[in-house]
């Protein structure tokens, strides 16, 4: 991640690191960290990178490139599988379930989107502070419509507001407007895959949830807060890429 060891940049991610668990993020954000990933994780990597590399051909092409995105995404695979730990699903099955879901996405979601930008960084002062708020906003139509694509083992009971709240404030700070409107699109991997697409209205509520957010993020840094949360449902050996780590400087073993 580009801003990963920065500790002056607050991002959603480091966010939500921090909500789940203080220690997972200190390893990831602020320590020497040998990134690792599950499988899920893998291919929604290769799955993100194959659409960032399709839509930035279509920026000039106005066409979307199923033989680009089967390449990127194997490209990816291979380099990242190198640091998946694959516990019961074989890294093939993980691939193949891959390939349907790019092509599902390219048949129903891509031929609605034509890209203005792609991966698109803000970087926002946070006043009265040394931090800085960034982030990359994965797409942002010719229209002005910011949009954003998740790979996912079901169908989501909640929305990432928070990270949808980001883009919304990252446009309003680039371009000095709103955007036009804001999707969510999922390829929902399931005994019959499908493809899901949300529409987001943000508002006050969300807007002041993030810079409380931000708020509380910059204290948990300034205080040095470094616990272990063993109660959050993620605190499992096949959900944690560092419970290594943890169990090495904490003394406690992480539950399979």
């Amino acid at each position: 991640m580009y801003y990963a060891k920065d500790i002056s940049l607050v991002s959603c991610s480091k966010l939500i690191a921090m909500r789940q668990c203080s220690a997972k993020h200190n390893f990831q954000f602020l320590e020497d960290y040998e990134e690792s990933y599950n499988p899920s994780q893998l291919r929604g990597l290769a799955f993100h990178s194959a659409l960032e590399a399709n839509y930035l051909g279509k920026i000039k092409t106005k066409m979307d490139n199923i033989t680009l995105m089967f390449d990127v995404f194997d490209t990816i695979f291979t380099e990242l599988s190198k640091f998946t730990k694959f516990l019961s699903e074989s890294p093939q099955d993980v691939k193949n379930n891959g390939y349907e879901l790019l092509m599902l996405y390219y048949q129903k979601v891509a031929p609605q989107v034509q890209p203005q930008y792609v991966e698109l960084i803000f970087t926002i002062p946070i006043e009265r502070s040394e931090y800085q708020f960034t982030g990359r906003i994965d797409v942002i139509t010719d229209n002005d419509i910011i949009r954003d694509a998740k790979t996912t083992m079901k169908k989501p009971n909640t929305l990432p507001r928070l990270q949808m709240t980001a883009y919304n404030e990252g446009f309003k700070y680039l371009f000095r407007r709103l955007p036009d409107r804001i999707f969510l699109d999922y390829a929902v991997l399931n005994k019959h895959p499908y493809c899901l697409s949300y529409e987001l209205d943000i508002d006050d509520y969300d807007n002041n949830y993030l810079m409380e957010s931000i708020t509380w993020y910059i204290n948990c840094i300034k205080s040095g807060l470094d616990i272990p949360n063993y109660g959050h449902w993620l605190c499992r050996k096949r959900f944690c890429n560092v419970f290594p780590q943890c169990e090495a400087k904490f003394g406690n073993p992480i539950l399979d």
